[in-house]
């Protein structure tokens, strides 16, 4: 039987055998850190508590004992009562969410993921922890996930229901923001040079990237008024009318440029504003990030500058710029102004600027 000195000795990953499984395996290999996986639970107790592992992934559903059970189970054990314990399982509904912001686990990774998420994650809490053996448990809890399968509006639903504090770093490239939720409410946001109000109104946009939710008191000044009743109420209506307009138009990793006929419009301010940005093509995206504006308002001017046929829209493709130069030239050979010469000059510029495009993604 083992002391509590006993080596450890690899990440124990308790889950059934698939691809993925060995796409994980492979990936923590890369990265110099062996794997053994066992898909019983009970076989993988015996295994924890005769050879403490350096850190546990499991499903959250296994028949038998379940996830929570064993998580209960190794922390009570005096071997592996220290060992960093990450959930790697398909979203939950609200109900388990919040089973397992009770268990204070060290993470959750919701399925399907990326094999090199894992590992960032596997190595960022063995590096918090310092795990050694004896070694301390991190004082920060939280989980990690994808903003399409989780919004932040139902994040600020499971701390509230759970009168839970956390900070909460949300990404969706090339932006980041912060969210501060005490004791279930929702108190401050950081966004750009935005307001707190403002912030948070933007960020309830965000339905791509990922974000980092770390369980912490939270000691900051309240800039967020509204209560969570009025905030969830206003997202949820900005965000249908977010989702309709976002609809007219092709995806957000779209190029948009200016329309290739067309001189240079007298427009009000914040139209003139997208005008001048459009110097080179960019995606929607990050158009709408550069501006730091209200989201919603932007999409709305893109949407309109792009049915006035100011502005040209090509789908986020492989070879977006010279998409883009195709819809050009269709328009200059439409148009009966138009001469090869300039039309010549406009396809090349797009073509030759087509390889930027990875400089703004």
């Amino acid at each position: 039987m083992s002391g509590p000195n006993t080596p450890r000795q690899n990440i124990l990953i308790v889950d059934a055998a698939s691809a993925a499984t060995t796409q994980l395996v492979s990936a923590l290999h890369d990265h110099h850190l062996e794997s053994i996986v066992i898909a019983e639970s009970a076989a993988a107790l015996e295994h924890a508590f005769a050879a403490p592992p350096l850190l546990i992934l499991s499903e959250l559903e296994q028949p038998g004992i379940d996830g929570a059970d064993l998580f209960r189970r190794i922390r009570a054990h005096a071997d592996t009562q220290d060992t960093p314990f990450i959930f790697i399982t398909r979203l939950p509904e609200l109900e388990t969410r919040l089973k397992l912001l009770s268990l204070e686990i060290d993470d959750f990774i919701a399925k399907p993921y990326y094999p090199e998420e894992v590992v960032a994650r596997v190595e960022s809490i063995l590096r918090e922890s310092a795990v050694t053996p004896g070694g301390d448990v991190p004082l920060n809890q939280g989980f990690t996930g994808s903003l399409e399968e989780m919004s932040l509006m139902d994040l600020i639903q499971t701390l509230e229901l759970g009168k839970k504090s956390a900070m909460i770093h949300l990404v969706q490239e090339p932006d980041e923001g912060y969210l501060f939720v005490d004791q279930g409410e929702v108190v401050d946001a950081v966004l750009r040079d935005s307001t707190a109000e403002e912030a948070l109104d933007n960020l309830m946009l965000w339905l791509h990237g990922y974000f980092e939710l770390t369980m912490q008191p939270v000691q900051r000044e309240r800039r967020i008024i509204r209560s969570n009743r009025e905030l969830l109420l206003a997202g949820a209506q900005r965000l249908h009318e977010y989702r309709q307009r976002s609809a007219q138009l092709p995806s957000v990793e779209s190029y948009v440029a200016r329309a290739a006929d067309v001189v240079r419009p007298e427009l009000p301010e914040r139209e003139a504003r997208i005008w001048e940005l459009l110097e080179r093509p960019q995606p929607i995206r990050l158009l709408v990030a550069s501006l730091g504006e209200d989201e919603l308002r932007t999409i709305e001017v893109i949407q309109a500058l792009w049915e006035r046929k100011l502005i040209v829209i090509s789908p986020g493709k492989a070879s977006d710029a010279d998409l883009i130069a195709s819809s050009m030239i269709r328009q200059v050979s439409e148009s009966r102004q138009r001469s090869a010469e300039p039309y010549s000059r406009m396809a090349s510029f797009f073509t030759r600027n087509g390889h930027q495009k990875k400089n703004l993604s």
